[in-house]
């Protein structure tokens, strides 16, 4: 019978958790972005590579992902969810090729955690115990009702791994078909002879960052948040783009912010703050504060003439109207990435769910803690030459 490990709240008790920021503490530790690992997973696969891998992979737990990048999550009596791990002998003997798996990770207590493809139907038919509601949705849609962020950084990584292997199927070089190669870290071509060429998976940088006001106009307390049409009516989040080809993560923050709300960055100001694997399906989220210019000639807040093919609106916004309005039960305001907001008090303004790193950021600086917390007393933020 399928083995199933249900995780709850209580699975990630002790571990480095992912807590709302507008928590009554003013800690000025930086927060864990959801998706990343922490110390629940170790990613050293030398580890892997250097055991008896037949031995690793019975002990181990796999994780399925539909061909359409579709996770397959536990749902709870509360509408949590959490991870569906199934164990090598409970797996469809469809699924027993080594080379169907990539390697996740390996647990504290040295249990190796492998990703494998499967159909929808193959899961669901596997899971045969009683009162057990598994559900198979885009990753996107079920983030935020993911209660352990262990779970969501596995899920993550799941999904981002097998859409590596399921897009490099052939040889860019020769044609040639690719097999899985270091324990699904890359793909290697068949044809040895003459190309032999390895491929690893694409990671596409992105700056995310949260630009505010000019410390001497008016202490850094107006963020620019700014919405694209598609999204739900009253959401606002921070400006972002893709590094290009030649062009660093900082540069890209300075130019993404003036082409998009033109506004212009303080190059001096600009801080490094957190990363997070944006696996939707390929990226790496780069997290930066900086503070704007000041506006000219009048010397306050900059005018903010934000580009209309780009962006549905674009504006200053004051900290204590911010912090007013993250009223959720954790305090972060976070609405879910696919949420309709329509007719409810979100509809005038709310930010990202507690998946994006937009969220993590804005909170930081709505309620003073991280970087932004008076415990720090600016440590983390130099004057402006």
């Amino acid at each position: 019978m399928l083995r199933l490990r249900m995780h709850t709240l209580v699975t990630c008790a002790g571990l480095a958790t992912h807590t709302a920021a507008a928590s009554a503490s003013t800690s000025s530790m930086l927060q864990r972005p959801w998706f990343t690992h922490g110390s629940s997973l170790s990613r050293d696969r030398a580890q892997l590579l250097a055991e008896d891998q037949d031995a690793a992979l019975v002990s181990g737990v796999f994780v399925p992902v539909t061909p359409a990048g579709e996770s397959f999550t536990l749902i709870s009596g509360d509408d949590a969810h959490s991870l569906l791990e199934l164990r090598h002998a409970d797996l469809p003997a469809a699924h027993l090729d080594v080379e169907e798996w990539a390697w996740i990770g390996c647990r504290p207590d040295g249990q190796h955690v492998f990703a494998v493809e499967m159909q929808e139907e193959t899961g669901r038919a596997a899971v045969k115990v009683a009162g057990i509601e598994v559900d198979v949705s885009p990753l996107r849609n079920v983030a935020d009702g993911i209660a352990c962020p262990d779970d969501a950084a596995v899920l993550s990584t799941a999904r981002g791994i097998l859409h590596f292997h399921r897009t490099h199927q052939f040889c860019s070089s020769c044609g040639a078909a690719t097999k899985a190669y270091k324990g699904g870290a890359a793909r290697a071509c068949t044809n040895r002879d003459s190309c032999g060429a390895r491929v690893y998976p694409r990671v596409d940088p992105a700056a995310i960052m949260l630009v505010t006001s000019p410390a001497e106009v008016d202490g850094r307390t107006h963020a620019l948040l700014g919405r694209k049409r598609a999204w739900p009516a009253g959401r606002f989040s921070t400006l972002s783009g893709f590094s290009e080809c030649g062009e660093s993560l900082e540069e890209a923050v300075i130019r993404e912010v003036e082409e998009e709300s033109g506004v212009r960055v303080r190059k001096s100001s600009l801080r490094f703050v957190v990363t997070q694997p944006w696996l939707f399906p390929q990226s790496l989220m780069v997290g930066f504060t900086a503070e704007a210019e000041p506006g000219q000639p009048s010397g306050g807040l900059p005018e903010v003439r934000y580009d209309k093919d780009e962006l549905e609106d674009c504006r200053w916004f004051p900290r204590d109207y911010v912090r007013t309005r993250l009223v959720d039960h954790e305090g972060d305001g976070g609405i879910s990435l696919v949420a309709d907001t329509s007719g409810t008090p979100a509809e005038e303004f709310h930010i990202p769910g507690k998946v994006s790193l937009a969220n993590l950021l804005i909170t930081q600086w709505a309620h003073e803690v991280g970087p932004w917390s008076p415990e720090t007393g600016g440590s983390n933020f130099e004057s402006p030459s």
